[in-house]
């Protein structure tokens, strides 16, 4: 195993006792992060796994469901691919025709082996990266959609700062050992989260095998896909610094589970194994429907003194059969509010807690529109006086 130095990311607000990331950003993104962000303290710690920093969450619920070191700063090679795909959707047509340049072809380390001059659709491209891990496949997606990699890397990192990936900077976007391209467990399996929204992206990394417009054959890296039955994803990596990487998903009863492996000797065997355990100790779930109002609040100067709030959006979250003796639920929220208040405000939340430590929270927001009660002119105040006494 590849052992390197690294530094302990930054926390957060600690008010939830959380290991969340922490820069100077502006305060409706620190409330993004305390009523929204996965929180990394699942401590138990399973023995004889091998991978040095580790994430495996609930897709769905974005809970963290086992962590170690989840928010180390560290390298992570070519899973770097993932946020790849993510802007190249997000910012160009399946049916693009890319030309490889001579960068693209002569760039190094693992890859689809295209070359200078030749032309291929951003689709078949995009199964270069992330069947093959095709870095010169990286360049030539970077150089077709931002003219180099090095303002496609600000439309990574912009995208991972949207997603409250606070530790995470690319340089590149194919992973390749670079000062200054790092990321945490934690903030990567955020990454996956979303990706996983795209239905491209989930077809891609799911498929074993393609033919592209060549007759060639493009093999995925990811063995996952051969030895576990449930296994659907999503992409591995090696780098000298980084050491053997592995995020992976497997799907079960239509329930999902990401997992994330940093510098492991042995990503395999670990990533089969922590599934096991998401999956065989989480396995109760409890839902809760956004659509219900469960609050209401006191407010001040406004055109009405109770506020109704709701759940952000329906949710359902894993918890372990220990967990349902344990778990205790409550609603923080404050006493009162002042008006305005605005449809859709994030107002408190919905914390589960275990012995004392929040292990999961859903934001509760606003179910309208509150304005400020205006104040009766002076004038208005004689009339009604004056009213009430003729």
């Amino acid at each position: 195993m590849i052992n390197i130095p690294m530094k302990k990311a930054t926390k957060a607000q600690r008010g939830l006792k959380s290991n969340l990331m922490k820069r100077v950003i502006p305060l409706t993104t620190v409330l993004f992060i305390l009523f929204s962000f996965p929180i990394c303290n699942a401590n138990e710690q399973l023995t004889n796994l091998n991978s040095q920093y580790i994430v495996v969450m609930d897709y769905d619920s974005g809970r963290v469901l086992y962590q170690r070191n989840c928010d180390m700063v560290v390298p992570m090679a070519s899973t770097t691919k993932i946020m790849t795909a993510i802007v190249a959707l997000e910012n160009s047509k399946l049916t693009d025709i890319v030309t490889v340049s001579k960068k693209a072809s002569s760039t190094h380390g693992s890859t689809m082996g295209i070359k200078e001059g030749q032309k291929y659709t951003m689709e078949e491209l995009l199964y270069g990266l992330l069947l093959e891990s095709g870095n010169d496949c990286a360049v030539a997606i970077a150089e077709h959609i931002s003219g180099s990699v090095e303002r496609f890397a600000r439309l990574m990192n912009s995208k991972a700062f949207n997603l409250g990936a606070f530790n995470t900077r690319f340089v590149t976007p194919h992973g390749l050992d670079a000062d200054g391209h790092f990321t945490t467990a934690l903030e990567l399996a955020i990454i996956t989260q979303y990706a996983y929204k795209n239905d491209v992206f989930r077809k891609i990394v799911s498929t074993k095998s393609k033919e592209i417009s060549s007759h060639r054959i493009l093999n995925n890296t990811n063995q996952l896909l051969w030895s576990m039955e449930s296994a659907d994803g999503v992409k591995t990596g090696y780098t000298g610094k980084a050491g053997r990487c592995l995020v992976s998903s497997s799907t079960r009863e239509g329930k999902r589970l990401i997992c994330v492996l940093l510098n492991s000797s042995n990503r395999w065997q670990d990533s089969r194994r922590l599934m096991e355990y998401g999956f065989k100790k989480y396995n109760i779930y409890k839902s809760y429907k956004a659509d219900d109002l469960y609050e209401n609040i006191s407010v001040k100067q406004g055109v009405k003194d109770k506020l109704s709030v709701k759940l952000k959006s329906d949710f359902t979250v894993p918890i372990s059969e220990e967990e349902e003796k344990e778990l205790s639920i409550k609603s923080l929220l404050p006493d009162s509010l002042n008006a305005p208040i605005y449809k859709g405000q994030e107002i408190g939340k919905l914390a589960f807690y275990k012995d004392g430590e929040i292990v999961y929270s859903v934001p509760y927001i606003a179910s309208e529109d509150i304005t400020i009660k205006k104040e009766e002119t002076l004038t208005k105040k004689i009339l009604k006086i004056f009213d009430q006494l003729f």
